[in-house]
């Protein structure tokens, strides 16, 4: 099943959770061109969590960097419990009333080439 949603308008969460399709999506070439460029307007254009392109340079690093693919939250007013993906952000945002528990699968960042 292709996605109705336009390119423009995923979010992380929506990739996470639509991810196979999601990356048959992006093989067609003349789709990456609908992924706004990064380089080539203000952020305040950009909308948060929204898919961009960016044009820039890989760079060997000698350590890896990591991040969160997952991490548990705790409403202590409500006592419940959620699994929260820290793929695709910077940090783990949280309400004051919520506290991160655990940390999961904690990996080195993958860096992939795409043409555009």
């Amino acid at each position: 099943m292709i996605s109705s949603l336009k390119i423009t308008d995923w979010t992380p969460d929506y990739f996470i959770a639509n991810q196979s399709n999601c990356n048959i999506i992006l093989e067609n070439l003349d789709i990456l061109d609908e992924i706004p460029l990064l380089n080539n307007a203000p952020l305040h254009e950009f909308k948060d969590k929204q898919l961009v392109r960016f044009k820039g340079m890989i760079q060997d690093m000698h350590d890896p960097e990591y991040y969160l693919q997952q991490y548990e939250v705790k409403n202590n007013q409500t006592e419940t419990f959620e699994l929260k993906s820290g793929m695709y952000i910077d940090t783990a945002k949280c309400l004051v009333i919520i506290f991160i528990l655990k940390f999961y699968f904690i990996k080195p960042f993958k860096i992939f080439f795409c043409p555009y």
